[in-house]
């Protein structure tokens, strides 16, 4: 039997996981399994915010001081902040909600600056790169100046 994540629907196993808890008393009964949608599954494309392709902003602001953004596209998720989980009353209670946080980008060689060059260097810039996805806007999103 299998079942899929609430959150992005990856189908993984129904079967119960034993649930350990570091310094559970051994005269207490073992907790009730992990509810399924706090078990472990692959990131990769799972609970993504953007689909694969997706032409992205990435602001690099922290490294470069009032530079131009670095065009890019979104290629996988790599890593998700999961909701934290406590155990009261015998039941595990959700605290949080699960978050997207590094992302594996490609630059767009044609949106290329000479600053961006002088930070990343050329070779940097032909590989996937790693990224929060908190610096990445969907181009669409990004406010656009018209001048008449």
């Amino acid at each position: 039997m299998t079942d899929t994540c609430p959150r992005c629907g990856w189908a993984h196993s129904d079967q119960p996981v034993p649930t350990s808890v570091v310094d559970w008393p051994e005269d207490l009964p073992t907790p009730p399994p992990l509810p399924t949608e706090a078990l472990p599954h692959p990131a990769g494309r799972c609970c993504s915010p953007f689909a694969i392709g997706d032409l992205l902003y990435w602001n690099c602001a922290d490294a470069l001081q009032d530079g131009p953004p670095l065009r890019v596209l979104f290629k996988e998720l790599v890593e998700i902040q999961g909701a934290d989980y406590q155990l009261q009353d015998n039941k595990w209670v959700r605290e949080g909600e699960p978050c997207p946080m590094i992302a594996t980008v490609l630059v767009d060689n044609k949106a290329i600056y000479p600053c961006h060059v002088d930070l990343f260097g050329l070779e940097l810039l032909d590989r996937e790169l790693e990224v929060k996805i908190e610096n990445l806007t969907p181009v669409t999103a990004w406010p656009v100046i018209e001048i008449d």
